[in-house]
């Protein structure tokens, strides 16, 4: 569960991860708002909706970085509810030093030792470096497609590369990375005619399937999403490093995680600012619209900057808060990308 997960651990152990996600249901969101408390976002509400109703009662088992405090219900919830076989809580630190990644170490390997109990098998180094090739193979693949998303002839929509990232939360790695290797193939073999494009901007939204929605209303109205911000799509990829093979395998593992998982509450807003716009100086980005989850604190704080840093390299944004009508959105939305079409070009100062 959340980005920072050590899915190659879980791989490793014979485990397949699998990310929780929205319903976006309004049966899930009222369930769990009957438990939650009411100031918690919509994510958690309707995570927990899903949980009350049964929709998770095939997982095993649950790991949980440490997350924000409703976040942490709902794993509370789980384990006391659902009585999973097994589950582990898990300390993520905020910034990368020796002695966080010393620490991140220490987890990783509690970890390790506690799969190793609840499944009764052996988690050797060898292991351990073929999950985490396995899974930096998905993720150069995930890099490898956001890059052909610059080209005039990509063929797919950002809704349709948003469904993309959605299936990865789910599907076991070797076969995910089998079908996105296919799916590149065909895009890079193929020929395709330049779409019509509109106005390029960012989806920048911890929440996937409410940003998947709003990608699609930009693109609707005449927009082209080129890439996203999202805890659980890109930032899963685009600026992690290969992890080191050669090195022991956990440290390796705690090098390439420790500070590159742009996760608002988890890291400096600095790296988070220039990993953003630099995203959007690759791809000639126009503006970011930036969805905030109601009530959600490291969001709201952080925006205000991020907003002060787009604007200063030539950006235009738009925030919208999640929970409004559709109508309410579409109004917006469409208002911005009108002005943003009659604004004077600038260029974007990384």
């Amino acid at each position: 569960m959340f980005a920072s997960a050590p899915v190659e651990i879980l791989s490793a152990a014979g485990i397949i991860p699998v990310q929780l996600t929205a319903s976006l249901t309004e049966e899930a969101q009222a369930k769990g708002k009957e438990y939650n408390a009411s100031y918690y976002c919509c994510l958690v509400h309707d995570w927990l909706g899903q949980i009350m109703s049964g929709t998770y009662d095939y997982l095993e088992g649950i790991i949980c970085p440490d997350a924000c405090t409703p976040g942490r219900s709902v794993i509370e919830a789980i384990v006391y509810e659902r009585k999973p076989p097994f589950s582990f809580p898990m300390s993520y630190p905020c910034n990368a030093t020796p002695v966080t990644k010393e620490f991140y170490v220490a987890e990783l390997g509690a970890l390790k030792n506690y799969l190793e109990e609840v499944t009764g098998s052996k988690i050797g180094e060898e292991a351990l470096r073929a999950a985490m090739k396995e899974h930096e193979e998905k993720r150069a693949l995930l890099r490898q497609l956001y890059k052909l998303r610059r080209r005039d002839d990509f063929p797919l929509k950002g809704s349709q590369v948003a469904e993309v990232i959605k299936a990865s939360l789910v599907t076991p790695v070797a076969e995910y990375s089998a079908l996105l290797r296919e799916l590149i193939k065909v895009i890079e073999t193929g020929s395709w005619e330049s779409r019509e494009k509109g106005l390029p901007f960012m989806v920048s939204s911890l929440l996937i399937e409410e940003g998947s929605l709003l990608i699609s209303l930009v693109e609707e109205l005449g927009g082209d999403v080129l890439t996203d911000d999202f805890c659980i799509g890109a930032y899963c990829f685009i600026d992690l490093e290969s992890p080191n093979l050669a090195t022991e395998p956990l440290a390796a593992l705690a090098d390439m995680y420790v500070g590159k998982v742009p996760i608002p509450y988890k890291v400096l807003i600095q790296y988070r600012q220039d990993l953003l716009v630099s995203q959007a100086s690759h791809f000639k980005l126009k503006g970011v619209i930036t969805l905030i989850p109601r009530y959600c604190q490291p969001i709201t704080l952080q925006e205000p900057f991020m907003d002060e840093r787009y604007k200063s390299a030539g950006l235009r944004t738009l925030e919208v808060e999640d929970g409004v009508t559709r109508a309410a959105l579409r109004t917006r939305v469409a208002a911005f990308l009108e002005s943003t079409a009659e604004a004077p070009a600038v260029q974007i100062m990384r």
